[in-house]
């Protein structure tokens, strides 16, 4: 198939863009490289290593499937969340696997499973909140407002 298009990462770019967001933020927060929807098109497989280098740890996915191509690609020990669509019935496996989930898919999962199914490992989970950035990060107020 001849594609009419394509999409290139640069590396140095996007350690700069890091690079100018730990710069407002300091060292402590995490950094969730989201990755959905084939990393905006970039490819997971692509961007994972990129965000590896410059000290990403956490990537956020939209699906189960996303999930498993960012653990598939990693080199390093890495975080992995789920964000969307997600089958209750994975989440065994998924747990198994380290993935974590919405708080809000991991409620629903343990009202409609049976505790005897849940394996021992514990579930990662994270809060769901909305931040309106307002385009702090392109004129270089990011986080002075939280």
């Amino acid at each position: 198939m001849h594609h009419t298009s394509s999409l290139e990462i640069s590396a140095s770019a996007y350690s700069q863009n890091i690079k100018f967001i730990r710069s407002r933020i300091g060292p402590a927060p995490v950094i969730s490289a989201v990755v959905k929807g084939n990393a905006y098109g970039h490819g997971i497989a692509q961007l994972v290593p990129i965000a590896e280098q410059v000290g990403v740890h956490h990537f956020s996915t939209f699906s189960s499937d996303e999930a498993r191509e960012v653990l598939a690609s990693s080199t390093l020990p890495n975080e992995i969340m789920i964000m969307g669509m997600l089958q209750l019935e994975e989440i065994p496996d998924l747990i198994q696997l380290g993935i974590q989930f919405l708080f809000s898919i991991l409620n629903d999962w343990k009202r409609r499973s049976k505790p005897q199914n849940r394996k021992r490992r514990k579930p990662k989970f994270m809060w769901k909140s909305k931040l309106a950035f307002e385009g702090r990060a392109l004129n270089g107020r990011i986080g002075k407002n939280f």
